[in-house]
């Protein structure tokens, strides 16, 4: 049993994170962590046992891979999230997107379909520059509900 809380670490996180970059001008690369904690507690989903490649949790029998990125600008969301593997075992990919306090302000969705054209574009270079703005088109937003807008 540890003697530290997760949710109280990953709260001090955020706030650390934020006063790292009012500090330095800098971010922290914590957003992976935050946005694989955020997504499972938010979503109720299984966090993965195995550490098998590109999965991060399960819902149902389905595999999800979580990739997180922080927008201090909403005018710019050209910023790029990470490169996606096509040959992963994933079903789903989730992107969260947190604002300047690191705190989740929604979660989007796809699934290997969706991005299927992504994928004919044979090119490692191409998949590694998707931004934010092509993937909120490419999936939905699942997180807030629509009902919380």
């Amino acid at each position: 049993m540890s003697v530290y809380d997760l949710d109280k670490l990953m709260l001090e996180t955020r706030r650390l994170a934020v006063e790292y970059r009012k500090t330095t001008g800098q971010t922290l690369p914590v957003s992976a962590d935050l946005a694989s904690y955020d997504a499972v507690r938010l979503l109720n989903l299984d966090k993965a046992e195995n550490t098998e490649a590109g999965v991060d949790a399960t819902l149902e029998d389905k595999k999800i891979q979580i990739k997180g990125r922080v927008i201090f600008d909403t005018t710019k969301m050209n910023q790029r999230i990470g490169q996606i593997n096509e040959k992963g075992n994933w079903d789903f990919i989730y992107l969260v997107l947190f604002n300047a306090q690191y705190e989740p302000n929604a979660i989007f969705a796809a699934n290997r379909e969706q991005l299927s054209d992504l994928f004919a574009n044979n090119s490692k270079n191409a998949r590694g520059k998707m931004t934010v703005r092509k993937f909120q088109i490419m999936s939905h937003k699942i997180w807030p509900s629509n009902e919380d807008d």
